[in-house]
């Protein structure tokens, strides 16, 4: 119980600061990219490797206490769900690519974005992805911030029952200039049908959890694959789907 307590803290933390830094607009694939020939795609996803139930708005080391335990069962529960549909998306966005006739790949490296040096540009993406430019002509990067359950929290008083979440950012950099061809932010809630409190196995948060899964996954790959159509000309083409909140 001590760990989940960690956990909840540091979740907690972390839904209450990730708005901070500079607010990336969204970028959308125009044209230009469509007219390279073959080029190189690296493909890579970050994301932790298992769900977790997320609180904020518990704001004080009481009132977080207090979230713990009403929410212990939850906490528990949501790791043992499988990350697998989520973590398979690395592999079905390059099936992708590669049906659009790029040259797309999973990157192999030991690749991590958040030990890559901070980029010198005053513009473009946040950090250095040089070190990809010979293997790479662009890197599509899926990362995952949250995914599992939210609960929002006024202090002591719950405000919200948990809800099913999925949220991050995708993004596309050009090896040539370290500049996004691709932005994008993702936030997918599901609610859950009918009561959500049936511990220990929860069946209604974990369904709504899959189905929030399967949308994020289907939107960001509807997001790479009609960017195509959304700039090739064809007026008949509908814009890409944005990720929804439901």
């Amino acid at each position: 119980m001590k760990s989940s307590f960690i956990l909840v803290v540091l979740t907690c933390v972390a839904v209450l600061t990730g708005c901070a830094g500079r607010v990336q607009p969204p970028v959308a694939l125009d044209q230009n990219f469509w007219q390279k020939e073959n080029p190189r795609v690296g493909v890579s996803m970050t994301s932790a490797q298992q769900p977790a139930a997320y609180l904020s708005g518990a704001d004080c080391l009481l009132c977080l206490a207090a979230a713990n335990i009403a929410n212990s069962e939850l906490i528990d529960h949501m790791p043992t769900l499988p990350a697998e549909d989520l973590l398979s998306l690395e592999a079905e966005l390059v099936d992708t690519l590669n049906a659009q006739g790029l040259q797309a790949s999973a990157v192999t490296d030991s690749f991590s974005v958040k030990h890559l040096k901070p980029s010198s540009l005053p513009e473009g993406a946040e950090k250095d992805f040089s070190p990809w430019a010979d293997t790479y002509d662009y890197l599509l990067i899926v990362d995952v911030s949250m995914f599992g359950t939210h609960r929002s929290y006024s202090g002591y008083i719950p405000t919200s029952d948990p809800q099913a979440v999925v949220k991050g950012r995708v993004y596309m950099v050009d090896m040539s200039n370290n500049q996004y061809v691709l932005y994008d932010a993702f936030h997918t809630i599901r609610a859950v049908d009918g009561e959500w409190d049936e511990a220990p196995t929860f069946p209604g948060v974990t369904n709504a959890y899959f189905q929030a899964i399967e949308s994020s996954k289907d939107n960001i790959k509807g997001l790479v694959a009609k960017a195509r159509c959304k700039t090739c000309g064809d007026t008949a083409a509908e814009p890409a789907v944005a990720v929804s909140e439901l």
